[in-house]
């Protein structure tokens, strides 16, 4: 498959595996490939290691994405912590 063909078929902000020797893990491509003269394509991902060969990247199918529930504390904000730079007494 070549850059025009992957950019046809995945338009950019598609979800992606992206299998490692470490795992795989789960990017979107933030631009449309492109092809690199002789070398395979090259597709810019969210992750480091930020271009990957478009024969890297493995389709997510709907299915196999997680559906959750939001939780009993979703409706409240965020925690905001403030630092402690000294001891009251």
């Amino acid at each position: 498959m070549n850059a025009q063909q992957f950019n046809q078929q995945y338009p950019a902000r598609s979800l992606f595996y992206y299998r490692t020797i470490h795992g795989q893990r789960v990017v979107r491509t933030t631009a449309p490939a492109h092809d690199c003269g002789d070398t395979e394509p090259m597709v810019e991902i969210n992750r480091n290691p930020w271009f990957v060969p478009i024969k890297a990247l493995h389709i997510i199918s709907i299915a196999d994405i997680k559906q959750e529930k939001p939780g009993p504390f979703s409706t409240i904000g965020p925690v905001v912590r403030t630092p402690l730079y000294y001891l009251e007494f």
